[in-house]
């Protein structure tokens, strides 16, 4: 259930959570992340679930899967682990919201699970029911209209190991809904076929759930068949509104393909509702495990490239990897061809409209004098909606290739030209004179702008944000002192500089505009995780506070000359965009009822 937390709560200019692990003791963090100018809002902010109850950690059983994501609305989604009175093992972790007024419980261990017998409650949040595990983490998402979709294990009366995941939707009006439940739930239009897996192992897969902005989704799973001989990968989505089956293994091809699906990579989703997706399958007997890429762009599920067609200027399409699709409906991917030119290849529609290669291995790498893609190592190319795409690659060693410079990023944000972004050796903006020495995780957002967590040649790691300008800011870098509330009360050690998706022994490189959410939205805001060496830890976000309309660090005279300026009285909107940061309620209007909010929240000058 949605529970408001201290709705008084000021959200510091990095601010989101404040947490010691040492003592339990409630903190406040603000900061402000040099040299980079972003909001800075001043306040306290202790949010609490109750008098002795604090967050303790974001890490659920050794796992980062908890860290932040944030939406368009700059609404952060985390999961929590907390501590303190009235808390025991089973009801201390949950998933939170962090919204511009104060943060909101979405659901908490313990809880009872809607739909189920009495006695059924929620376990474990995005891991299975067994702590400490080799569970696959099925990563939570929200939305821009604050659903949000997670996955969870239960236990109570009835339930085993073979009945204990299920993946749930809650809605901003307090609801939570089960969507399926391992061995209960039926795919839908098959009424002998229910979700689980045959071996009784996870089945789910280990994803972030793709979300459209207005809260439908679309996942992969496992169905069981055949008096449970048999599991089949499936994915399903609630597109038409409810459960629906996008595809099965073992199902026939649409006309005019001549086939039957086998397995697939994950989905990709953009906000209109078009589902991309690779998926293997069995076509003929000369080529028995062919792949395809297949969308439902055009209306219909097509397969918009077939391993083995001709790519335009030579060479043949192969094994093609998970695919990235914008809200343009444009796709990105790499190809894992088997005969030259393509035995590697960045493929990406985005500036062009057609599947064309931008990076072939062995190619010339731009901004490198000369040096050579080797794209072996190449996890997945990333598209924005402003039709950017974006790679990490390795470079082969040559001449002067080397262990010092063998790595970059590189996009095509100028058009139809690839351009290096920033290369392993250079030096890094605001380190000091340190050099890069990998690449984590690498974001892109609506504006074609990136983020990147980079560690350097001292063995430290940060996070740089790009501006529109095209220039790199350092936010913040582990073992540097970091001005925890921006005003020079709090300095802490940083021991570790977080973001999502760094989850298990996957990185995932994500865009906005594929369903996934990621920690940078579309206007700029990021969400991370600090660890500090006094053994605290935090959540931060970039976005200011609501009602700070000039993100100052206040809600002042200031801020209440902009309000004036925006009020549009009861059913006086929708307002423009410079306004949507003063209604309150968010019900399309700014009137007295967010005057009285603005109230609560001034602090002045």
């Amino acid at each position: 259930m949605f529970t408001t937390m201290n709705k008084q709560a000021v959200i510091l200019h990095v601010v989101l959570i404040a947490v010691f692990v040492s003592g339990l003791a409630t903190a406040s963090w603000a900061g402000t992340p040099q040299p980079i100018a972003l909001t800075q809002v001043a306040g306290e902010y202790g949010p609490q679930l109750g008098v002795g109850v604090v967050f303790t950690q974001f890490d659920a059983d050794g796992y980062t899967h908890a860290n932040p994501i944030i939406n368009n609305a700059s609404e952060v989604l985390f999961v929590g682990t907390i501590g303190g009175t009235g808390v025991t093992a089973d009801n201390d972790t949950g998933l939170w919201v962090r919204k511009l007024d104060g943060i909101e419980l979405i659901v908490r261990e313990g809880d009872p699970v809607p739909g189920n017998p009495e006695g059924v409650v929620f376990n474990r949040f995005g891991l299975s029911a067994s702590p400490g595990s080799l569970a696959i983490p099925m990563l939570p998402n929200i939305s821009d209209c604050g659903v949000v979709a997670f996955k969870a294990s239960l236990r109570g009366p009835g339930v085993t190991n073979q009945n204990d995941d299920a993946f749930f939707l809650a809605y901003p009006d307090n609801s939570i809904t089960m969507i399926i439940r391992e061995r209960v739930t039926e795919l839908p239009g098959h009424p002998s076929v229910l979700f689980g897996n045959a071996s009784n192992a996870e089945m789910w897969f280990g994803q972030p759930i793709r979300l459209t902005g207005d809260g439908r989704f679309a996942i992969r799973t496992r169905v069981v068949t055949g008096g449970d001989n048999n599991s089949w990968d499936v994915t399903v989505t609630n597109l038409p509104g409810t459960l629906d089956t996008f595809y099965r293994g073992g199902d026939a091809m649409p006309a005019p393909y001549d086939g039957v699906f086998w397995s697939g990579h994950n989905p990709s989703l953009n906000d209109s509702g078009v589902i991309a997706q690779t998926r293997w399958n069995t076509e003929t007997l000369s080529t028995p495990f062919g792949r395809a890429l297949w969308s439902t762009r055009t209306g219909s599920l097509q397969a918009i490239v077939r391993e083995g067609d001709p790519v335009s200027g030579g060479g043949v399409y192969g094994g093609m990897s998970n695919v990235d699709i914008n809200n343009l409906g444009r796709m990105t991917f790499l190809d894992r061809g088997d005969d030259p030119p393509f035995s590697f290849a960045v493929f990406s529609e985005g500036s062009f409209g057609v599947p064309i290669p931008i990076a072939v291995d062995g190619g010339t790498a731009p901004g490198t004098e000369g040096g050579h893609y080797a794209l072996e190592s190449l996890l997945q190319p990333i598209l924005g909606d402003s039709n950017v795409t974006a790679f990490r690659a390795g470079l082969y060693h040559e001449d002067h290739i080397n262990n010092s410079n063998d790595l970059g990023i590189w996009s095509n944000r100028s058009g139809l030209t690839v351009e290096l972004e920033l290369q392993k050796g250079q030096l890094a903006p605001g380190s000091g004179g340190l050099a890069f020495l990998d690449f984590q995780t690498l974001y892109l957002n609506a504006q074609g702008l990136l983020a990147v967590i980079a560690t350097l040649d001292d063995s430290t790691r940060g996070l740089w944000i790009q501006d529109t300008a095209g220039e790199y800011g350092l936010i913040v870098r582990s073992f540097t002192s970091f001005d925890v509330y921006g005003d020079g009360s709090d300095h802490r050690l940083v021991t570790d500089v977080i973001a999502n998706a760094e989850t298990f022994h996957y990185a995932f490189d994500a865009s906005t505009g594929d369903g996934r959410r990621m920690p940078l939205n579309d206007d700029g805001d990021m969400a991370f995780r600090l660890k500090f060496v006094d053994g605290s830890e935090g959540l931060f976000s970039t976005a200011c506070k609501w009602g700070d309309g000039d993100c100052d660090g206040d809600v002042d005279l200031d801020d209440y000359a902009s309000m004036s300026l925006c009020l549009t009285g009861p059913f006086g909107g929708p307002v423009e965009e410079q306004c949507v940061m003063f209604d309150q309620d968010a019900d399309l209007d700014v009137d007295l009822a967010d005057f009285w909010v603005f109230g609560q929240q001034f602090t002045g000058g």
